[in-house]
């Protein structure tokens, strides 16, 4: 054997053991596609992007109309409406929240599962002791626990007025006039307009 063709098959195998094709020649081998988990690799986990979609408030009554949109009766009886979106890809087990109205917490909870492009609903029974501007705010994942793609958009707000005065002639004209006014990543508050 002349000393030529040693060589050159010794390079060849160096070759192939480089780049790997023993490995694809021997059918016991498999080689994972690229991308995919081997042991000891854990998957890409995808986090959600919760947004405080929007906080309202309706009363329930037997006047007509029956729902005003800004303007409201002290005592009167009514729903705080909280609305949470995950505009993320991933999914979450359980979303806390906390609703407030002028900075005295109302309701801590949570809504459980929410997955991608998701929204869900949430209503608090509620009615205003006190009159004059009443702030609402809601705080989604208020301690700041959960992992997310977006931290700027957890909370919104949205301002009501209350009246002691049940002749108040702004209750039967106050369908429609308001403008929404919202902070953080939320939207759909409603604000009084004309300086109340």
């Amino acid at each position: 054997m002349s000393r030529h063709f040693i060589c050159g098959a010794v390079l060849i195998l160096l070759c192939l053991m480089v780049s790997g094709g023993f490995a694809q020649m021997d059918p016991a081998v498999r080689v994972a596609p690229q991308g995919a988990r081997t042991a000891g690799q854990s998957a890409v986990q995808l986090s959600p992007d919760l947004v405080a979609g929007s906080i309202t408030f309706l009363a329930i009554t037997d006047r007509n109309p029956r729902y005003y949109d800004f303007l409201y009766l002290i005592g009167e009886q009514g729903e705080i409406t909280i609305t949470i979106v995950n505009n993320g890809p991933g999914s979450i087990a359980y979303v806390p929240f906390r609703v407030s109205v002028n900075g005295q917490p109302v309701q801590s909870s949570g809504l459980m599962n929410i997955g991608p492009g998701q929204v869900r609903t949430n209503k608090i029974p509620f009615s205003f002791h006190q009159t004059g501007r009443q702030n609402l705010l809601l705080e989604v994942d208020p301690g700041n626990t959960i992992r997310e793609s977006n931290k700027n958009n957890n909370t919104t707000t949205s301002t009501v007025q209350v009246t002691a005065d049940p002749s108040d002639p702004r209750l039967l004209n106050s369908r429609n006039i308001g403008e929404g006014k919202a902070t953080g990543g939320g939207g759909g508050g409603i604000r009084p307009s004309g300086g109340m």
